[in-house]
């Protein structure tokens, strides 16, 4: 069991605050909290089990967020527009041939957002949301959670977090390339056992006594 001294940990205040309200902590130049979870991230984990809280950590990709069970109404709202930004912008890389694998390093503006969300209006308006409102309550929630941040004066960038979302639909993607995958390898072998039993009928029938 990790031993757990707060005297190592003179920012666990404000790293708990942070990721209580539902913020991810991302790998930035300059980040203190960031560098100090990093380097201890074992004895955060540690800490924030002792309060039965879930401290998830991804040190490769750079990003932490907390899992305490179900979120909030208003967090789980934010983070469903925030997945479907996410997927219609996705969705617009790969049409455009363009790299998937970093997600930290995709940058926008609002105006791209706007006619993002305009080519996918009919999917928005089926969410119940408005095209034009839709993309303020995205920005201001993607840089409150810290899934995004500012990029200049009329730029964005994706922080590290965002990543999640590529990973839960690279997840899904490869779920139903399986399941197309079984259905394929189930008609084939249906095929197959008609075939087999065809195949016994007809020995059956020249067995038979004329």
């Amino acid at each position: 069991m990790t031993k757990i001294d707060l005297k190592d940990l003179p920012s666990s205040r404000l790293i708990y605050r942070k990721l209580i309200s539902g913020c991810h902590l991302n790998r930035q130049p300059g980040d203190d909290l960031w560098r100090e979870l990093e380097e201890r991230h074992a004895a955060y984990i540690a800490l924030f089990d002792a309060m039965g809280l879930t401290l998830n950590v991804n040190l490769i990709s750079g990003y932490a967020w907390l899992g305490s069970g179900r979120p909030s109404v208003r967090i789980a709202r934010r983070v469903r527009k925030l997945s479907l930004l996410m997927l219609f912008y996705i969705e617009a890389r790969a049409q455009e041939r363009q790299r998937l694998d970093d997600v930290a390093e995709w940058t926008f503006t609002e105006q791209q957002l706007h006619d993002l969300m305009e080519r996918n209006a009919v999917i928005v308006e089926a969410e119940g949301e408005n095209p034009i409102a839709f993309v303020e309550d995205v920005l201001s929630s993607g840089l409150k959670l810290g899934f995004m941040r500012k990029d200049g004066r009329d730029g964005y960038a994706f922080l590290p977090a965002a990543g999640r979302f590529l990973e839960v639909f690279r997840d899904l993607q490869r779920l139903a390339e399986e399941e197309a995958q079984a259905a394929e390898d189930g008609a084939e072998e249906e095929a197959f056992d008609e075939d087999v039993e065809d195949e016994i009928e007809d020995l059956e029938e020249e067995g038979e006594p004329a």
